[in-house]
């Protein structure tokens, strides 16, 4: 969500933070992991897909990656930047255009004589996948390989090299208002079937057309889905219906697919959400009561936990006392307009936060690691300091 072009309305703006930032450059923080990482974006079109009236579907796929050295010249966070600068308001121009990554800007993949894991990233509805560097390069750091897709339509503007500027669509976000909510849930799981096709077509462009470079580095059998929001639900998607795809996070994405929902999927499955406290402005807003909001959350997880109970793989459930939902990127990191006051943490907090679930998870589960956050535990809730488990039967 670039300056003007932000689909979803925070709460509070940072004002002083913006100019500071502004003038300094955000910096993603530094990964946990060992090597260093490096990232390169590719341009693609897949031939046997069309894209509104056009002939081919275009896609922008970064790769973050295990890197043999960290020489190179360090990558802007938004590798097209110069190409979309002129979508921005002046302050997203300001802020973009000087933030910088940890990795190495076409870097040396790192020598190995093993393939790395992969996982391919999901970004959320009028985002980009440059808002989860921060995850990408932790799991790069320990080596892991990372493919973001940037999805024309549902990215805040996608710019690529052959096909141009592709905008937002907004048939994403409009309701007609002679469609129940149910039918809309139901064309957006649609939709999201081409979601699993760009992960699909990325992973074997990336296997068979740049193999020496990558394809020989990366192991795309048996790979990860990482998604926020709407990609959150995409990675299920993924989950359930790729048989490359055998382990799966979603950041915050609701409600689950309705067919991953109903029949369950054999991957396992990290879930990271709010536990939502609404406010006695938004209750008076939605016309309900304390009691029935909390009736209402009460059936959510419920729902969650008969979901989980279809699982065979084992899956966990992190729940996050009133992290905002922008939180789960680093977005807000990045943009401190993004920044909403109040949050329990900040927002290089809520990145440490997230990113020491999802590494250890997908480390656990394509690389065999131990992940002792994750070991012994089915739920987990992170209420102020606290931590609390519910242990798994084991």
């Amino acid at each position: 969500m670039f300056g003007s072009k932000s689909i979803f309305a925070t709460l509070a703006i940072a004002a002083a933070a913006c100019s500071a930032a502004a003038q300094e450059g955000a910096i993603t923080p530094e990964p946990s992991g060992r090597f260093p990482t490096g990232t390169s974006v590719l341009h693609l079109i897949d031939p046997a897909r069309s894209y509104g009236e056009e002939s081919g579907r275009p896609l922008v796929i970064q790769i973050w990656y295990p890197a043999e050295s960290s020489v190179a010249a360090r990558a802007p966070y938004h590798p097209e930047f110069s190409s979309i600068a002129e979508q921005l308001d002046d302050e997203g121009r300001r802020i973009y255009g000087v933030a910088e990554t940890r990795s190495g800007l076409d870097a040396e993949f790192a020598r190995s004589e093993s393939e790395f894991p992969a996982v391919v990233l999901f970004h959320g509805l009028g985002q980009s996948r440059v808002h989860y560097t921060s995850f990408a390069e932790d799991l790069a750091s320990h080596g892991v390989a990372v493919i973001g897709i940037e999805t024309p339509g549902a990215a805040a503007v996608v710019a690529h090299v052959d096909a141009g500027l592709i905008p937002f669509d907004d048939s994403w976000t409009l309701s007609p208002p002679d469609i129940s909510l149910a039918e809309m849930f139901r064309r957006t799981d649609a939709r999201l079937l081409d979601w699993v096709a760009d992960l699909e077509f990325a992973l074997d462009t990336i296997e068979n057309d740049h193999a020496e470079r990558f394809g020989s580095k990366i192991r795309s059998d048996r790979v990860g889905a990482l998604g926020h929001s709407l990609g959150g639900k995409a990675a299920m998607a993924a989950c359930a219906r790729s048989v490359r795809v055998v382990a799966c996070a979603n950041l915050d994405g609701w409600p689950f697919p309705s067919d991953a929902e109903v029949n369950g999927f054999d991957g396992a499955f990290l879930y990271m959400s709010d536990v939502r406290l609404a406010t006695p402005q938004e209750l008076e807003e939605w016309n309900s009561s304390i009691q029935e909001y909390a009736g209402n959350m009460d059936r959510l997880r419920d729902r969650v936990r008969r979901f989980f109970g279809k699982l065979d793989q084992r899956s966990y459930w992190v729940r996050v006392e009133g992290l905002p939902h922008g939180y789960f990127s680093d977005e807000p990191l990045i943009d401190p307009r993004e920044q909403i006051e109040g949050a329990p943490l900040d927002p290089e907090g809520a990145v440490r936060l997230v990113r020491s679930y999802v590494s250890p998870f997908f480390l656990k589960q394509l690389g065999g690691d131990a992940a002792p956050e994750l070991d012994v535990a089915v739920e987990i809730e992170v209420l102020g300091r606290e931590r609390h488990v519910t242990e798994a039967d084991d």
